[in-house]
């Protein structure tokens, strides 16, 4: 588990670039069921950002930062 401010900061950017490239991504050469799979485990991921979210917003609160 992270607790550095760097490498929270580096898997936050990893993520970002990530998700910018499967914004850009060619599905159309992919087949349904590659689809498919690839909806589930977006899903799946997408979950656990908001996951992260708001566990970040929880120690906002911990913090009496917000």
């Amino acid at each position: 588990m992270p607790y550095d401010l760097d490498e929270v900061l580096a898997l936050v950017e990893a993520a970002t670039d990530a998700y910018t490239r499967l914004g850009t991504a060619a599905w159309w050469k992919l087949a349904p069921d590659g689809l498919d799979e690839i909806s589930r485990r977006l899903e799946h991921s997408t979950r656990l950002a908001w996951a992260a979210q708001v566990a970040l917003a929880g120690e906002y609160e911990q913090q009496s930062v917000a």
